[in-house]
């Protein structure tokens, strides 16, 4: 009887989830786009992540090394209005550094950085501002290395 009420529950979820447009598939599709153009230049995508931002933030962190000039973006959903990145470089005590932040309005974030040494970095995914009626979005971080 509890597996026919937790199967229940779960059709109920996906289906509510439907009629919302809640899917993921429109930002991968965008990202799949993004990478195609990248690689179609010459320069190789080292790190690619998927979530769900809402008024909170979320952080994901990659080694970058000398020697490589790297791009990372953030792409927001269609229920998104202005995504950032804020990248913070780690320090010897384990604290991290600020480096470089987006600022401009809009529903990607790019920044650039040019390591002088192999360290920890933190991106800081934030969405500042949701379409009206929405309160989260599902975004795409994309690292870049030429």
């Amino acid at each position: 009887m509890n597996k026919f009420l937790l199967i229940g529950v779960f059709l109920l979820i996906s289906l509510f989830s439907f009629s919302q447009d809640l899917s993921m598939k429109s930002i991968m599709n965008d990202v799949n786009e993004i990478i195609s153009a990248v690689e179609s230049q010459g320069s190789e995508v080292v790190k690619v992540e998927f979530d769900i931002v809402s008024t909170d933030v979320k952080v994901s962190y990659r080694v970058l090394s000398p020697g490589w000039y790297y791009s990372i973006g953030v792409l927001g959903d269609y229920r998104s209005e202005d995504m950032d990145v804020e990248v913070y470089k780690q320090k010897s005590d384990g604290t991290y550094e600020f480096v470089v932040s987006d600022t401009k309005v809009s529903d990607y974030a790019v920044v650039y950085v040019s390591p002088t040494e192999s360290a920890w970095y933190k991106f800081v995914i934030k969405c500042y501002k949701f379409k009206p009626g929405y309160t989260a979005c599902h975004y795409g971080l994309i690292v870049v290395h030429e």
